[in-house]
């Protein structure tokens, strides 16, 4: 990301890849926010962090 041709295609890449999503997610019926946040506290449940020692 320290070439700015490279960083400038690399974020259109980004967004394209996130807007398509946006729109999969719109057909589908899904809030991405509420997927995310579902997947996150899964995720936490499965892989608790470590305790502290």
């Amino acid at each position: 990301m320290s070439d700015p041709d490279t960083a400038h295609r690399v974020t259109d890449e980004v967004a394209d890849v996130l807007a398509y999503l946006l729109q999969l997610c719109e057909v589908l019926g899904i809030d991405p926010l509420a997927a995310l946040d579902a997947k996150i506290d899964r995720n936490e449940r499965r892989f608790p962090a470590p305790e502290a020692p």
